[in-house]
Parts: C-alpha cells; sequence; structure tokens
C-alpha cells in the first residue's frame, strides 16, 4: 500500500535523528510498532553527488517500511533532483524536507532550521520537491526561529506549496532543546492549515504520545529522543491512539526494567546488536557504533553508572553479553 499522511488515521513513527535512525534501530522500531520509520537527515547535495557515504546510509530492508527519507539543503534545483532520485532509485515511500535542525554548523551553512529566516526560498524548495516527486512530501520544522508564534503566520503559505503533512517541534531554532517544548502551539496551529499535523518535541514516553492526542490537535506523533535505548515506546500504540484519556488514567509510572522484565531487556539489547553486526557486516565496526545505544539502553535502568564505564569502550559481541550479565531489577 503507498504510504500517506491520513488525517482520519492517527500514525506514531520514529523521528530523524543524524548518525542515530540506521537501518537496525528502524528495524527494531518497526518490530516494537512503529508505524513508520525515518531515515537520517540525508544531504541532498551529497545525494545529488552520489556520496557512497550517502548511498550506504539509504539502504534499507524492506520491514522498516513504510520509510521516509528525510533531506536537507538551500538549493530548490538539488533538492528537486534529490527527491526524484528517492522515490525512482531508492523507492522511498515519502519524503521529508528538514527545516528545523538547529545544529551551529546546519545553521551557519543555512540549512536546516536557517530556512525559516527566508520562508520564499523554504516555499520554493518545497514546490520544487513537491513538483518532482509522486511520493507524499512532509515538512519538518519548528515553530519559529526565534518566535513561537512565527509557525502560525507561515503555516499556510507552506501548505499552499502541496506538501502533505507538517512536522512541527515545539521550540525555536534558538532554543535548541533547551526549555520545555511549547505543545500549546498545536491547537492554534490546527486551525490555520488542513493537512496532517504531526507533532513532536519532548515526547519522551507513552504518557507524551497519549497525552498529545488527549488533549491537542494533532493528527500524528514523532518520536525521537524519546525512542533511544527504548524501543518499547512503540508497543501497544492502539489504545493510545485510540483511547488516549483511558490509557492516562490507568496506566502506572513504572521504570522500564519493571515494566518488561530483564530477559527481555536483554534479548533486545542483543537483538539490536545483531542486527548492527548484520548491516554493518563487520563486528568491531558495529560494537564501536553501537556503544551509544548500549548507554541509552543502560540509562535506562537504575543503578547502572560504572557498566556505562564498560560499555563506552565495548568492542565485541561478547563484551556486550558480559555486560548484560550485570543487569537486574
Amino acid at each position: 500500500m503507498k504510504f500517506e499522511w491520513l488525517k482520519d488515521k492517527k500514525l506514531v513513527g520514529l523521528g530523524p535523528m543524524d548518525g542515530v535512525t540506521d537501518s537496525p534501530m528502524r528495524q527494531l522500531a518497526r518490530h516494537h510498532g512503529a508505524d513508520f520509520t525515518s531515515t537520517e537527515m540525508i544531504s541532498a547535495d551529497g545525494l545529488v553527488r552520489k556520496s557512497k557515504t550517502i548511498f550506504k546510509r539509504l539502504n534499507f530492508k524492506k520491514r522498516e517500511r513504510p520509510i521516509v527519507a528525510q533531506i536537507f539543503g538551500k538549493d530548490p534545483q538539488i533538492m528537486g533532483e534529490a527527491a526524484k532520485m528517492l522515490e525512482h532509485d531508492f523507492k522511498f515511500d515519502a519524503i521529508d524536507v528538514n527545516a528545523a535542525c538547529p545544529a551551529k554548523t546546519v545553521i551557519t551553512s543555512g540549512h536546516g532550521g536557517a530556512l525559516l529566516k527566508n520562508p520564499g526560498l523554504l516555499c520554493s524548495i518545497l514546490d520544487v520537491v513537491r513538483h518532482n516527486t509522486t511520493l507524499p512530501v512532509s515538512l519538518k520544522t519548528r515553530c519559529g526561529y526565534k518566535d513561537s508564534s512565527e509557525i502560525i503566520k507561515l503555516a499556510p503559505k507552506l501548505e499552499k506549496t502541496g506538501i502533505n503533512a507538517i512536522i512541527v517541534h515545539g521550540r525555536t531554532v534558538l532554543q535548541k532543546f533547551q526549555n520545555s517544548a511549547d505543545k500549546t502551539i498545536f491547537n492554534r496551529l490546527k486551525s490555520e492549515i488542513s493537512v496532517p499535523l504531526i507533532a513532536t518535541g519532548d515526547i519522551m514516553n507513552q504518557n507524551d504520545i497519549a497525552d498529545l492526542f488527549a488533549h491537542h490537535k494533532v493528527d500524528g506523533v514523532l518520536v525521537a529522543r524519546g525512542a533511544l535505548g527504548n524501543p518499547w515506546i512503540f508497543e501497544g500504540l492502539d489504545i493510545i491512539k485510540n483511547n488516549p484519556k483511558l490509557f492516562l488514567e490507568k496506566n502506572q509510572s513504572k521504570n522500564l526494567i519493571q515494566k518488561i522484565g530483564v530477559q527481555e531487556f536483554k534479548e533486545t539489547v542483543i537483538k539490536h546488536l545483531d542486527l548492527s553486526i548484520d548491516y554493518y557486516g563487520n563486528e568491531e565496526l558495529a560494537c564501536t557504533l553501537f556503544r551509544k545505544h548500549l548507554l541509552w539502553y543502560l540509562g535506562r535502568i537504575p543503578g547502572s553508572k560504572l557498566l556505562k564505564v564498560k560499555a563506552s569502550i565495548v568492542k565485541s559481541r561478547k563484551q556486550v553479553e558480559k555486560i548484560l550479565q550485570f543487569v537486574n531489577c
């Protein structure tokens, strides 16, 4: 089935995180119930230049579908050419344009969140991308560059470019990840647009997902940092989407180990690692890249400080297994 941003069907997906949401993480997210996954942030310039590194990052398995490719760039024609390649050469299910990233190197080069300072250019990019692909096109953005109300005025102009959905992080670009995301922006924004509105930012657990569906006018949720070391955040989404208020009433807060059990925790960590070894084809390389994931997993359990020190230098599957032997309630 062709992927669509449906207003009458709530969606919860894995959001793009640079250097994080590689194929192994995406496979695990889908296995645990994510409605869709997203690639890492991909440079349109690098893609059009046919960078081997970019091509490698765009490899995905069938079980990761529906999969959204997120691209960034500031040249409309290059972005349009990248969109063609993503559809015809790589067979993605949807395309997301990044106008949200607040990283200093991205902003100073005029990409990501910097596009909010030039709405004309951003609209031009979206228009060209829209006309160069038949895939659904979304925009991931912040609620503003320096003022959280900027998106209210800008959104109708963005919608006129023909995009199929808008994904909004409730912080400004200048805020980066400081302070709490402003979730009140969604109710105000929803009345200004007709395309699906997807919320992101500060979604750290299932209660946060349920709260958005229960009290805010959103059509979907994009989970990013809340999925780090926690693919279980995507489990049991049906009740969260269909009856979020009931979920909030019944859900009792417990730590992760109490919810899922020690054995499932260990098995999931190893499964994630094995997916990484299979994908990267080299155990030491995979384990080195997996270290950050292992630290996030261990960070979800109490009393893991010493284990995290050992986790930061693992080079083999056996070393990971040895660390997990010390995980208990």
